[in-house]
């Protein structure tokens, strides 16, 4: 069935959309739910084992990039 509104993405959409083409992959912010591979601060704690802290509510989420296809909340 045709949904009228898949034709207007929303600005996060288009978001996340830029952020799959450049990176592969999105990591959510776990406590907003905002992406945090584009605009948050990150820090390599390890080996392939990286800290982000949201620009959004300054929550920290920590991604192990190693262990699976798809990075892995840790903390």
């Amino acid at each position: 069935m045709f949904n009228p509104m898949k034709l207007f993405k929303s600005e996060k959409d288009k978001r996340v959309d830029k952020i799959k083409e450049s990176c592969g992959c999105v990591c959510y912010c776990k406590d907003c739910d905002e992406p945090l591979n584009d605009t948050s601060k990150v820090e390599t704690l390890s080996d392939g084992v990286y800290q982000y802290t949201c620009v959004s509510c300054g929550s920290k989420s920590i991604f192990n990039f190693n262990i699976a296809p798809v990075p892995i909340l840790i903390d």
